[in-house]
């Protein structure tokens, strides 16, 4: 008889647990737990906290700097495990397309400002084209397209743009690339450092004795190659008043003695190859200011003592005298840098069009979304930031 009872009880049991089941999955959810606020904070500060660092010191190259792993460091290893994120800095100039068959630029914007150009052709010249505003809006983004009547030349000879997107109150900055192979990049090494591939075929040049690459840098609005040259001149001067004679006749004659020395001073800034070494497989040039004095001294002989009636003597060329001077960095105003080769120059990038850090893609979870602006350097960058539970 209790053995009946046991296995009555068994079957009332066992009746209940599909209805239990039932009750559980369609009555009651769990929800899941939204990360907090603070997590999203400490991300988002952290961030950009280091991208101003890295800017300030001239390292803002996160293809050759850690920017995650400092993130990492930064925010603690216990936040890290806890809390998955992604942060996407980018600027709002989104694309720029080269279309050769059609000798079209097209840029393609998030606003609506003043678009500049800096296009840079594969004979090292360069032109800068201004539109005032986008002339189409597809899908949610400004379309600017130039045409290569606009830019002097052929679109099939364009190597470089660097273009920048203007208001009163913000400025953009985006790149385009034919041949991505020869884009370098820019470190802080004790001074500006450029890094290229060591693949390349690079031909110096020489300039009074130095072997060098030459580098222009260019600056939003101007571009500063450096080649020439500037001069001052110390005077040395003597007045030598006293008697000649003229026409073998004996007369009181003022003569004057002008001595001068002239210092030519060339500038050339130069990617210094006796000072290069290696950094994570590419080959680091210091870019230097390299100043080459040469002394002239000219002699002439004036009639009067204002140096109005001069009769030229003399003029001798000393030895050129080199020094060099690191260039600082960051160089605030700069967007591009421009090693000059005979086989094709390398061209390196000041800034970033866009950066991530953190996580490629966002998981199905409840996530804490934030969007937001900054200014690094000279220009404004978009931010989107997300935070997520790693553990529901």
């Amino acid at each position: 008889m209790r053995v009946v009872e046991y296995i009555l009880a068994f079957v009332i049991v066992a009746s209940f647990i599909p209805m239990f089941n039932t009750m559980i999955h369609t009555y009651y959810t769990v929800e899941p737990i939204r990360p907090p606020e603070k997590a999203l904070d400490i991300v988002s500060d952290t961030v950009i906290t280091v991208l101003h660092k890295q800017y300030g010191a001239g390292n803002f190259t996160p293809e050759i700097i850690d920017f995650d792993g400092e993130v990492v460091d930064t925010i603690g290893e216990d936040l890290y495990l806890s809390y998955g994120y992604r942060v996407l800095v980018y600027s709002s100039i989104t694309n720029i397309t080269v279309d050769d068959v059609n000798e079209l630029i097209t840029v393609r914007t998030i606003e609506n400002y003043t678009l500049h150009l800096y296009i840079f052709f594969s004979d090292s010249t360069w032109r800068q084209v201004d539109v005032e505003a986008a002339e189409d809006y597809v899908d949610g983004e400004y379309l600017y397209r130039i045409p290569s009547s606009s830019i002097g030349g052929s679109v099939t000879y364009v190597e470089v743009i660097v273009a920048i997107l203007e208001s009163t109150t913000s400025r953009y900055v985006g790149y385009w690339f034919r041949d991505p192979s020869r884009v370098g990049y820019v470190l802080n090494i004790n001074g500006l450092t450029v890094l290229v591939g060591s693949g390349l075929n690079l031909q110096p040049i020489e300039f009074y004795g130095h072997t060098v690459y030459n580098v222009s840098i260019v600056f939003y609005n101007d571009i500063d190659r450096k080649y020439t040259v500037y001069g001052y001149i110390h005077y040395n001067l003597s007045d030598l008043g006293g008697r000649v004679y003229v026409n073998e006749t004996y007369n009181e004659v003022y003569v004057n003695k002008h001595e001068q020395t002239l210092i030519q001073s060339h500038i050339l800034y130069v990617a210094n190859i006796s000072k290069s070494f290696q950094v994570d497989g590419y080959k680091a040039y210091p870019v230097e200011a390299l100043r080459i004095d040469i002394p002239v001294y000219q002699v002439y002989q004036c009639y009067d003592p204002n140096f109005s009636n001069c009769e030229f003597l003399l003029e001798d060329v000393g030895d050129p005298v080199s020094s060099t001077e690191a260039i600082g960095c960051p160089i605030y105003n700069a967007v591009l840098l421009v090693l000059e080769s005979g086989s094709g120059n390398v061209y390196v990038p000041v800034y970033r069009q866009r950066i991530l850090i953190g996580e490629e893609s966002v998981p199905e979870k409840v996530v804490v979304p934030a969007s937001y602006y900054v200014r690094i350097g000279m220009f404004d960058y978009n931010v989107l930031a997300v935070v997520w539970r790693r553990w529901s």
